[in-house]
C-alpha cells in the first residue's frame, strides 16, 4: 500500500484571510477564503495520496468554528489538531512530510506575510509533483517485486 503524503496545513493567514478585531491576544475572526485553496485541497485529497490535517492554535469553541466554516464549503480534512491514523507514535508533534503556514521561515525570510492566491498555485504544483514521484516509487517498487 502506498503511504500517502501527510500535509500539516495551518488555518489563520493560510486558508482564511486574518480578520483581527482589533482585541489584543485573541484569535482572528474568520475572514474570506485565500484565493482557491479549498478547491486546491479538495482537489489534492480526492486525486492523489494526499492527506490534509488542519495544524492551528485554535482549539475549543474556535476550533469548532473553523472546522464548521471548512465544512460548510464543502472542504474536510483529515485530521484537525491531531495525528492521523498513519502515525504509530504518540507524539504531541504533528507528523507530517510537509507544513503550509503563513509563518513559516522561509516564507517570512522571504519578506512575505499571509499566504497569497498566487503561494496556494505553486504549493499546489509542489505537491502535484511529490505525488506524483511518490506513485511512481510505489509502482517501481511493485515491479521489482513481482519480478521476484
Amino acid at each position: 500500500m502506498i503511504q500517502p503524503i501527510v500535509v500539516g496545513c495551518d488555518f489563520d493567514g493560510t486558508i482564511a484571510e486574518k480578520n483581527y478585531s482589533g482585541i489584543v491576544d485573541t484569535l482572528p475572526e474568520i475572514g474570506k477564503q485565500i484565493g482557491r485553496c479549498l478547491e486546491i485541497i479538495t482537489e489534492l485529497r480526492a486525486g492523489y495520496p494526499i492527506l490534509f490535517v488542519l495544524c492551528t492554535v485554535r482549539s475549543g469553541e474556535v476550533l469548532r468554528d473553523a472546522m464548521s466554516w471548512l465544512w460548510y464549503r464543502n472542504c474536510f480534512m483529515d485530521g484537525y489538531n491531531t495525528q492521523t491514523n498513519l502515525n504509530f507514535i504518540d507524539s504531541t508533534k504533528l507528523m507530517c512530510d510537509y507544513f503550509i503556514d503563513d509563518h513559516n521561515v522561509d516564507w517570512v525570510m522571504a519578506g512575505n506575510t499571509d499566504i497569497t492566491p498566487e503561494r496556494w498555485e505553486e504549493i499546489r504544483e509542489f505537491l502535484i509533483q511529490k505525488a506524483e514521484e511518490r506513485l511512481l516509487e510505489y509502482s517501481s517498487q511493485g515491479q521489482s517485486d513481482n519480478n521476484h
